[in-house]
């Protein structure tokens, strides 16, 4: 009964990670608007640069999911290996995060930024 629990909310937070990397590479305006505040404010985790970071970590997390859900098998450890690659390309992305992996909007500096910064810089 733990395992099940377990993997449904590893696959849950896959779920929840990969959806939130996806709606940064395709959600145009309002995701440029809420990673640049969540940046600005000083949100290391919902950065700019962790946003293609998301989408490997919450697939590698989903496969965990999947995998301690089935049990014991030969396809939990071919899903555990692909899970743990995921992860590690997930994490080194996270910690990298170059330039040409990002979503389009979080290659180009934004005026509201700057204002935002000016702002923050006033108070």
């Amino acid at each position: 009964m733990h395992d099940i629990l377990l993997g449904f909310a590893a696959l849950l937070l896959g779920a929840l990670l990969t959806t939130l990397g996806a709606w940064a590479y395709l959600g145009g305006r309002g995701a440029e608007d809420f990673f640049r505040r969540q940046s600005d404010i000083g949100n290391v985790f919902l950065g700019v640069g962790a946003t293609a970071a998301f989408a490997p970590i919450g697939l590698g997390f989903a496969m965990i999911g999947i995998a301690i859900m089935v049990g014991k098998n030969t396809v939990t450890t071919d899903l555990l290996i692909v899970a743990m690659v995921a992860l590690a390309l997930g994490f080194l992305v996270l910690v990298v995060h170059p330039r040409w992996i990002r979503p389009r909007w979080a290659r180009q500096q934004d005026s509201r930024t700057k204002r935002y910064r000016r702002w923050l810089r006033l108070r």
